[in-house]
């Protein structure tokens, strides 16, 4: 649950807003003067900062400019404010990197759209991650004709070698029991598909020597076998 704090001190604004911000879930701490926002930052968990410029004890801009240059916060600060002269805007956006700006005038400064201005800055704070990376852990070594598992060799059979070698070409495809024995045997040899059961056990009890509980190769029930890498 996203935490705000609420420096405001006009009961009747402030009022509006906490009730808007429990009716959407928020979390938040109310406080009516400069100095008490600033040691709740320095001591509590915040989100987000929705400060006002006219306070009785210091003036908002100095409390943004302490956030930004003496905590070092980068906390989203969304400012309310009485100026809506251009000057003032650009001062407060560039000059004390607050992150947006509500005049308190009109529609704009309603709570639902001081709630829809929270959400915004909330979901623009948050990190930016990197696609998961899948990575497999086995590779082929062609020339020897061997399977390695983190770049270890997995001691297998000839044939148990060709079929984790096909599974390992083709990751989280399922083979059936005809393919992998197509894959494995000469069918003059006899072999049959519950030759494979027996193979793939094996290739089982290799990988568990190797780690413990994995869960590499997935029984299809019906159908056959897949190598999961995840």
């Amino acid at each position: 649950m996203p935490k705000i704090l609420l420096v405001e001190d006009d009961p009747t604004i402030a009022e509006a807003l906490t009730m808007a911000l429990d009716n959407h879930g928020f979390d938040f701490h109310w406080v009516t003067r400069g100095i008490e926002g600033l040691d709740h930052l320095q001591h509590q968990d915040a989100d987000l900062v929705v400060l006002d410029i006219g306070l009785p004890d210091m003036t908002g801009n100095d409390v943004l400019r302490v956030i930004r240059q003496e905590i070092k916060s980068d906390i989203p600060v969304l400012v309310l404010t009485a100026l809506d002269g251009e000057t003032e805007q650009v001062l407060m956006l560039e000059g004390l990197g607050a992150d947006d700006y509500i005049v308190k005038s009109g529609a704009s400064s309603s709570p639902r759209v001081i709630i829809s201005k929270i959400k915004l800055l909330l979901k623009r704070s948050q990190p930016k991650t990197d696609p998961v990376e899948i990575k497999n852990p086995f590779k082929l070594n062609d020339a020897l004709h061997q399977v390695l598992y983190k770049n270890e060799p997995i001691l297998l059979t000839p044939v148990e070698c060709k079929i984790l070698r096909q599974m390992v070409k083709r990751p989280n495809q399922t083979f059936t029991r005809e393919q992998l024995l197509n894959v494995a045997h000469d069918r003059q040899t006899g072999a049959d598909e519950n030759t494979i059961n027996t193979h793939m056990a094996a290739i089982r009890k290799r990988l568990e020597e190797l780690e413990p509980g994995n869960s590499y190769i997935q029984t299809i029930r019906g159908i056959g076998y897949s190598l999961i890498i995840t």
